[in-house]
């Protein structure tokens, strides 16, 4: 991959979005980024934060798909 120069980033078109979205995007970051500044406050509670979202909660939800995958294939087999 190269390395662009900083001013063709000045060069790429631009999208403007309607007034909903726009308000939508802005409710968004705000959120999230009180949600950074309540977490910096209290570093234990942003390292739970990453352990559940990291690995914590994609593992019950693998888990669970998992558990439903088999029950599904052996449900199909009882009728087969």
């Amino acid at each position: 991959m190269s390395e662009r120069e900083p001013d063709e980033a000045l060069d790429l078109p631009s999208h403007d979005v309607g007034g909903e979205a726009s308000a939508r995007i802005r409710r968004r970051a705000h959120v999230a980024l009180a949600r950074s500044a309540r977490l910096a406050q209290r570093p234990w509670l942003a390292r739970a934060d990453r352990v559940w979202n990291g690995a914590v909660e994609p593992a019950l939800v693998g888990a669970a798909a998992l558990v439903y995958l088999a029950w599904a294939v052996a449900r199909v087999l009882h009728f087969l």
